[in-house]
């Protein structure tokens, strides 16, 4: 499981699994209780890269984004005037 048998050692222990299923079960079960013995590792943090200068296209999809949000303000804005000023004209209307 560690590697550290020689070639010969690991021939013979590789041909005593291959025709011992007992033998196999338990180094798979030795296997699983090393491997969840192992302490779980924190990752390791990630270096930050100090942030990039924008690049053209991104200014342009940001100009973009925002004059498509100042345009959506005027038009919701036109909408509650014209509603307003269309209950106003039906409620005092003649």
């Amino acid at each position: 499981m560690a590697g550290t048998l020689p070639v010969e050692r690991r021939r013979e222990v590789a041909s005593q699994l291959a025709r011992d299923d007992h033998a196999r079960e338990l180094l798979h079960m030795a296997y699983e209780a090393m491997d969840a013995t192992k302490p779980f590792a924190a990752p390791a943090p990630k270096e930050t890269a100090p942030p990039a200068a924008p690049r053209r296209a991104d200014r342009r999809a940001v100009r973009w984004a925002s004059g498509l949000r100042r345009l959506s303000r005027y038009a919701a804005a036109a909408m509650v005037v014209l509603a307003v000023g269309l209950s106003l004209r039906l409620a005092f209307g003649p």
